[in-house]
């Protein structure tokens, strides 16, 4: 008997990312994309044939057609950053809840199971008590600027941001900022601390100014793990790498994984069991949004420690607490 499989089809201005898109979906479990051509997008997310689909739009496009997907029943993987402030995070919960979709932020970097693997080392006690987290992720834009249209933070530092999220398990109560723009005041360059409660804190950067990077390093008092492959693992054949540092000893491990893969067949399973999983919803989404949103309040009150409180948003039909107070101290 056949597997059932979601059928995918895909939002995107560019023919090469659905031959891209198309490589990955080959190798799932449990999808597939449509192979049928369309002229507008209006006919993807109206297709009965079409299960879900991954938006892969400019940002400035992606709350718009998230919302038209979302009441045509489409279930949601969309590209990152897929709002640009808190209000419209809350807004793509809701209209997903509303209409029954499954929606999800693509960071791909979470399905590698390398970060699995380096977060039970530190929990073993490995590096003895976390103190500190470093996260880096930067390259030259050059002939990717016209990619970068909502910032650079937004593009790679919400990856930054989520895996200081994802390692520490818990949500940062103060961010400090400083920043360049160009001259059309695009954010470049972006340098940021994170307070967190107990004396624990991440540093965090992010530019289209610099040589590539992509690494993080958690610091211990007896020791440093480091993923210098943490976000492009493509860029050492797909391969991650975690290097543990000791007083005794430095180690390196090979954690071997299509990251890719395991994303659209994590969405995929969530849709075919009707369950939500972790990373899935608008909930997540609206978490990394909200550090996000301090982190540029910093940055437009000259560098000013922003302090996050949860609040209410009225926006917000569940009332969920979601939003961030701004309450800024010199």
């Amino acid at each position: 008997m056949t597997a059932k499989r979601v059928k995918w089809g895909v939002l995107s201005a560019e023919n090469s990312d659905r031959e891209a898109f198309r490589a990955v979906f080959n190798r799932t479990s449990n999808a597939e994309l449509v192979h049928k051509e369309y002229v507008h997008f209006e006919r993807v997310i109206n297709d009965p044939d079409i299960d879900a689909v991954y938006i892969q739009l400019p940002s400035k496009h992606r709350l718009e057609w998230i919302r038209k997907a979302a009441h045509a029943g489409k279930h949601i993987l969309c590209e990152k950053p897929a709002a640009l402030h808190v209000q419209d995070a809350a807004q793509i919960m809701n209209v997903c809840k509303e209409n029954g979709v499954i929606f999800l932020e693509s960071f791909p970097h979470l399905f590698h199971p390398q970060h699995e693997k380096a977060k039970q080392l530190i929990q073993s006690g490995l590096i003895g008590e976390v103190k500190m987290m470093r996260a880096g992720y930067s390259f030259p834009a050059r002939a990717r600027e016209d990619e970068l249209d909502a910032g650079i933070l937004y593009h790679v530092g919400s990856d930054c941001i989520n895996s200081v999220r994802y390692i520490f398990e818990s949500e940062p109560v103060g961010a400090v900022a400083i920043g360049e723009s160009n001259p059309a005041g695009m954010v470049q360059t972006v340098g940021v601390i994170l307070h967190y409660p107990g004396h624990l804190y991440a540093m965090v950067d992010c530019s289209s100014e610099m040589t590539m990077r992509n690494e993080y390093e958690v610091v211990g008092t007896e020791g440093v793990i480091t993923l210098p492959f943490a976000y492009r693992p493509d860029l050492n054949g797909g391969d991650g790498m975690i290097v543990i540092q000791t007083k005794q000893t430095r180690t390196e491990l090979i954690v071997k994984d299509d990251r890719n893969v395991h994303l659209i067949d994590h969405i995929s399973d969530c849709i075919l069991q009707g369950a939500f999983a972790e990373y899935i919803g608008g909930e997540y989404l609206l978490k990394n949004m909200k550090v996000l949103d301090a982190i540029m309040q910093s940055l437009r009150h000259g560098s000013m420690m922003t302090q996050v409180e949860r609040q209410t948003l009225a926006e917000d039909s569940w009332n969920a607490e979601c939003g961030i107070a701004f309450l800024l101290r010199r």
